[in-house]
C-alpha cells in the first residue's frame, strides 16, 4: 500500500523508478488516473487553467482575490515559459523536465532581484492553480515534485501608537483637493487602522453595510476558507465621527450610480491603486512608512496595548486562531521596560 504524498519530492534524473513510484503514490492517494499534464500547445494549457479557476469561483470554495491571485502568478509562470522557450519542455508530458523547468523559473525569479516573500507568494497562487486544473482533469501535478521556495522571515511592520497618532492627523490635516477626498481618505485610513480591515474588505464595503448608531460593519465575502465569510467589524467613537461625516458629504454630491461605501470623486467604486497612492503620499510626505496591511497589523497591536482581551480581539480582527492574533500584534520596545518597572515587592 502506498503512503500519500504529503510533500514535495525532489527527483534527479537517476530517480526513474523512484518517480513511478510516487506517481503511482499520487494517484493512488488522491483516486484520480495516473495522466501526465500534457497539452498539444500553451494556449491549451492557458485554456485548461483559466476553465480550472473559472470553475472553482463558480462553485464558491474560493474568493474572487483568491482566484485574482492563481490568475497572476499563472500569467508571471506562462511569461517565463514563452520567453525563455521552455513551453515544449514543460508540455509535452515528461515529469522530469517539467520539474526541471519549475525550477529553472524559481532560478530566474531570483535573478530578476524578487523578492523571497513575493517568490513564494507567486509559487503558491501558481501551485493553488495547477491543485484545481488536477481536480477538474485527473493530471499529476508537477509542482507537487519540487521543494517550495521558503518566504523567508517575515518583515511587515507596524505603527507605535505615537506614529499611528501622527499618520491620523496628517490625512485629517493635510490640504487635500476638497473636503469630501479629505473625509473619504481619513475613513480609508481609520477602517485599517481603527478597525482592522483588510484593503479587499475597505474596498467591498457598501453603505448599507455601515451601521453609525451601533458601529457595527457587515463585512461580506471576508478573507477565509470557501470564497470567504461573512463577518462583523466594530469602529470605535472615532471612526463613527469621521465615516458620519463622510456620509453626510456624500448626501450633498450626486447621487451614487454604485452601492459601494467608498467612492472616487467621478462616481466610481474606489480602486485598490487609489489606496496604493493614499498610502503614498502619507509615506511620502509624513516621513512614516505606511502600507495597508501595515495598518492591520498597527490595529491588532493597539488592541493589545489599550487591554483588549485576546478572544474578543481575535473576533475583532476577524482570526479563528490565537496564533494568527499573535502573528498580528507586535510589542513595542519601550513597552518590555515598562511592565518589567510595575513589579514590586513589598510597599
Amino acid at each position: 500500500m502506498h503512503e500519500p504524498i504529503d510533500r514535495p519530492v525532489n527527483l534527479t534524473p537517476s530517480d526513474a523508478d523512484a518517480r513511478t513510484a510516487h506517481l503511482a503514490a499520487y494517484a493512488i492517494a488522491r483516486d484520480v488516473p495516473l495522466a501526465p499534464l500534457q497539452y498539444p500547445s500553451l494556449e491549451h494549457l492557458d485554456d485548461a487553467i483559466r476553465a480550472a479557476i473559472d470553475r472553482r469561483e463558480q462553485l464558491q470554495t474560493i474568493s474572487p482575490t483568491t482566484a485574482a491571485w492563481a490568475r497572476a502568478s499563472y500569467r508571471r509562470f506562462r511569461t517565463f515559459l514563452a520567453a525563455h522557450e521552455s513551453r515544449q519542455r514543460f508540455l509535452r508530458g515528461d515529469l522530469q523536465s517539467q520539474v526541471a523547468v519549475l525550477e529553472d523559473w524559481i532560478i530566474a525569479m531570483r535573478g530578476r532581484g524578487m523578492q523571497r516573500g513575493g517568490i513564494n507568494t507567486t509559487w503558491r497562487g501558481l501551485t493553488a492553480a495547477f491543485r484545481w486544473l488536477t481536480r477538474s482533469s485527473g493530471i499529476v501535478n508537477p509542482l507537487r515534485f519540487v521543494d517550495a521556495p521558503k518566504a523567508g522571515r517575515p518583515n511587515v511592520s507596524f505603527l507605535t501608537r505615537d506614529a499611528a497618532e501622527e499618520v491620523w492627523r496628517f490625512v485629517h490635516n493635510r490640504l487635500w483637493r476638497s473636503e469630501f477626498e479629505r473625509s473619504r481618505n481619513s475613513v480609508v485610513v481609520g477602517l485599517m487602522l481603527l478597525a482592522g480591515l483588510r484593503r479587499g474588505e475597505v474596498l467591498r464595503l457598501r453603505r448599507g453595510d455601515v451601521n453609525i448608531v451601533t458601529g457595527a460593519l457587515l463585512l461580506r465575502g471576508a478573507k477565509g476558507r470557501n470564497g470567504g465569510r461573512t463577518r462583523m467589524a466594530h469602529m470605535p467613537p472615532q471612526l463613527r465621527a469621521v465615516v458620519g461625516e463622510y456620509l453626510d458629504i456624500l448626501r450633498t454630491m450626486a447621487p451614487r450610480r454604485h452601492p459601494e461605501l467608498l467612492t472616487s470623486a467621478r462616481n466610481a467604486p474606489l480602486s485598490a491603486g487609489a489606496i496604493t497612492r493614499l498610502c503614498a503620499i502619507i509615506s511620502r510626505e509624513s516621513g512614516i512608512v505606511v502600507a495597508p496591511h501595515m495598518l492591520r497589523h498597527s490595529y491588532a497591536t493597539l488592541l493589545r496595548q489599550s487591554g483588549v482581551p485576546d478572544r474578543i480581539a481575535m473576533e475583532l480582527m476577524g482570526h479563528a486562531d490565537l496564533r494568527m492574533l499573535l502573528r498580528y500584534s507586535h510589542v513595542e520596545a519601550e513597552e518590555p521596560q515598562r511592565a518589567a518597572d510595575r513589579l514590586q515587592l513589598g510597599e
